[in-house]
């Protein structure tokens, strides 16, 4: 999955060939989940 920013929020989410790195279709959605920022 290639995922494209503008600033902080997602503006596309594509799938793409491992083999030339070319794009093959958007995706609407993704089981990933935002990781919490961890506290210092």
């Amino acid at each position: 999955m290639r995922v494209e920013f503008f600033g902080d929020e997602v503006e596309q989410m594509r799938s793409f060939s491992i083999a030339d790195q070319r794009s093959l279709e958007g995706i609407r959605r993704s089981g990933w989940r935002p990781f919490p920022a961890a506290s210092c």
